[in-house]
């Protein structure tokens, strides 16, 4: 059983110790990089008046971004389940 490891991140100049699987380590960096990143592009952008305001605004728009790819996913995997089974009924077809 591997044992979790406690791993310091920033996020928006504030510092977390955060417990995790070791193989989900490289996930939280590269996830609170890219967080870090856009609270600094939306710090240039607009004249939030606190960093709250501008995680809020962060956590909105990456939220919005994950229901629409569980959508497309959703979408597709039922594309190609249909077109799955007209596969498969055209096999059977064939073998008949």
């Amino acid at each position: 059983m591997e044992k979790n490891l406690n791993i310091s991140v920033f996020l928006a100049e504030r510092k977390y110790t955060v417990s995790v699987k070791p193989e989900e380590e490289p996930y939280v960096r590269e996830a609170s990089e890219y967080i870090n990143k856009q609270v600094k592009e939306m710090s240039v952008k607009f004249a939030f008046k606190d960093r709250q305001d501008i995680v809020s605004m962060v956590a909105l728009i990456n939220t919005i971004k994950m229901l629409e790819l569980e959508i497309n996913h959703k979408f597709f995997s039922n594309e190609f389940l249909v077109r799955l089974n007209e596969l498969q009924l055209t096999i059977d077809k064939e073998l008949q």
